[in-house]
Order: structure tokens, then sequence, then C-alpha cells
């Protein structure tokens, strides 16, 4: 990184109250729709697996969201992303390094 250049994603803001409840209800619905995939639909086990993992991705971010709303509005908070799009990696290794918040 250059000199003075911000390194990691601790520099990041997750935004305003309203951003984070906008994505919390996004991943209340994808996880409405798993769930009612999962519980009604008769899909093959490969589907399931990949529902599953995305139920697990919106339930953290359901999670972590709600949270974020709740100490953006209370305390007016400055809350670092926690995740940056992981199904965008090429690799194990960038995948693990978009699902943290770690400053590095």
């Amino acid at each position: 990184a250059a000199s003075g250049a911000k390194s990691g994603r601790l520099h990041e803001d997750a935004g305003t109250a309203s951003k984070t409840l906008k994505s919390f209800v996004i991943n209340a619905s994808l996880l409405t729709a798993c769930t009612f995939a999962l519980s009604s639909l008769s899909l093959p086990k490969v589907a399931q697996y990949y529902i599953y993992c995305y139920a697990l991705y919106g339930f953290l971010t359901l999670a972590m969201d709600s949270a974020a709303a709740l100490l953006i509005a209370l305390l007016d908070l400055h809350i670092v992303p926690p995740f940056d799009r992981p199904w965008g990696s090429l690799s194990l290794a960038e995948f693990w390094g978009r699902c943290g918040s770690g400053g590095s």
C-alpha cells in the first residue's frame, strides 16, 4: 500500500440506519424464500445444499444487520460492513478475506 493509504476495511462504513434496515429486510426476504423452498419444494440434493448456503448467509447477515441498525440508530456508531460480496471470490483465501471485517 502507498504511504498514507488506508489498509484493510476498517475505514469503510456500513452506512446509515435506514441502509442497514433495508439490507435487513432484503436478507429476511432471502431467508424466507430459502425456508419456503426447503420445506415446500422437492429439490435435488445439490440444489438443497446451495439453498442451505444462501440461508446460512441470509441468517448471518440478518443477525449482523439488525444489530448494526440498532447501534447506528441508537448510539450513532461507525459500523464496518461484515461482508464484502463474498460470492464474487475467485479463491478460498479471497472468500475468507471478504467474509471478515478485519483490518488486513
